[in-house]
């Protein structure tokens, strides 16, 4: 078990791309990417500011992990939440709560009250 990648917040919109090559460029991934199998998925700093293009880098990179027939690969799938099975005991659910989330909402902080109790 481990993490996706974590671009730059202030890197831009070459940041993600960038993330994903410096973990294709990582011999220690490629080394458990050779003889451990990969399920993931994303979280909220994975996706970068549009979904879409979160999503297709995603994708891309896992492309060797992901079968063909996988459900995210259909059009229209939203998101890469997904399920596997693993023999008869383990069932394994991927969540992906960020690419269907409503927009982050940016409110003023809240007041001193200027009355006394």
């Amino acid at each position: 078990m481990g993490d996706n990648v974590y671009p730059d917040p202030n890197g831009g919109p070459g940041a993600l791309p960038l993330a994903y090559a410096q973990l294709a460029a990582s011999p220690a991934f490629r080394a458990a990417a050779r003889t451990t199998p990969i399920i993931a998925t994303l979280d909220d700093n994975d996706y970068g500011i549009d979904k879409g293009t979160g999503k297709r880098l995603f994708l891309d990179f896992f492309r060797t992990a992901i079968p063909p027939d996988d459900p995210r690969l259909a059009p229209g799938h939203q998101g890469v939440y997904s399920s596997s099975r693993w023999g008869d005991d383990l069932h394994i659910i991927l969540l992906d709560a960020r690419y269907n989330a409503s927009p982050f909402l940016l409110r003023p902080p809240p007041q001193p009250s200027t009355t006394a109790p």
